[in-house]
């Protein structure tokens, strides 16, 4: 008969239960959306969108 020998290896994997995950997953997603938005704000160029703002619309005071 041959001895079977059972090796145990870390692998690095964790189990969470699923509501923790769904929590991280909605945070990973706010995160990404906030960093969207900086990256756009980052490049704005406020005096163009005054402009663009300035012709398209009539100001109202």
């Amino acid at each position: 008969m041959l001895h079977k020998e059972t090796v145990e290896k870390e692998t690095g994997n964790v189990i969470i239960p699923r509501k923790d995950f769904e929590e991280l997953i909605n945070k990973v997603h706010a995160a990404a959306a906030m960093k969207n938005d900086y990256v756009r704000i980052k490049n704005l160029e406020p005096w163009k969108e005054n402009e663009k703002l300035k012709k398209g619309k009539r100001i109202v005071s």
